[in-house]
């Protein structure tokens, strides 16, 4: 859907790392990066068909990564994942499939205190009654996705 989103412009999406001019690896794995496609340098297992691809993308390239969590409350937001990657791209975003239903305002207040530009996050699910709500972060999301081609 991301890559949808994105057609018709300059940008893609991809799993992978990033690299520095020379192609030395700089970055710890990138769960999603939106870059300019001239950014991309090689893929790891993109044959025919491929499973996966894993793509290798020039920092300077690379407009946005997306750090993607399955569950995510305040205390478990990776701070030196954070630190890492800002050193070699402006723009980090946070995505989580669910957190708990008193979790998101905290989450992204601190989110945001360590820097991250956005966060987002598909339903709540509380542990104790199983009860999961539907926020509408998913449309949230890709309305921020789309506005990096409009």
């Amino acid at each position: 859907m991301i890559r949808k989103k994105l057609s018709g412009s300059a940008l893609t999406a991809d799993w992978g790392h990033l690299l520095d001019k020379d192609g030395n690896y700089l970055s710890p794995e990138c769960d999603i990066i939106i870059y300019d496609k001239q950014g991309e340098e090689h893929g790891w297992n993109d044959d025919i068909k491929p499973v996966f691809t894993f793509k290798f993308i020039k920092c300077t390239h690379a407009k946005l990564v997306i750090s993607c969590k399955s569950f995510l409350n305040p205390s478990n937001i990776e701070v030196d994942y954070f630190i890492e990657l800002k050193k070699h791209v402006e723009k980090i975003w946070l995505f989580a499939e669910y957190c708990g239903p008193k979790s998101p305002h905290r989450i992204e207040e601190t989110a945001r205190r360590i820097g991250y530009q956005e966060f987002f996050f598909l339903y709540t699910w509380s542990k104790k009654t199983s009860q999961r709500k539907n926020e509408k972060g998913w449309i949230k999301f890709i309305t921020e996705i789309k506005k990096l081609v409009d």
